[in-house]
């Protein structure tokens, strides 16, 4: 249901590999980006569900709780709060 074209549909996981490892891939930065592993630049979100656990439907209700860009905290959700 949703779907323009169910036969071009990809999963969730698909989905996010193809903003993630294969976006790094194709932007020839894959030994740098793309991944979270040992010097990889530190490039993530921090969401407050796991949107592999949910409905597809409530995605979209997923909230940013914290980004990092290089290792560096950019934005951190003012009631997400930190763990000092």
């Amino acid at each position: 249901e949703g779907a323009l074209n169910t036969a071009e549909a990809i999963t969730l996981e698909e989905a996010v590999r193809a903003h993630t490892v294969h976006g790094a891939y194709l932007m020839h930065q894959d030994a740098e980006v793309g991944k979270l592993s040992e010097g990889m630049l530190a490039d993530l979100v921090v969401v407050d569900q796991n949107i592999f656990e949910i409905p597809p439907e409530d995605i979209s209700d997923t909230q940013v709780l914290m980004t990092m860009v290089g290792g560096v905290v950019v934005f951190e959700r003012a009631e997400a709060g930190t763990n000092d």
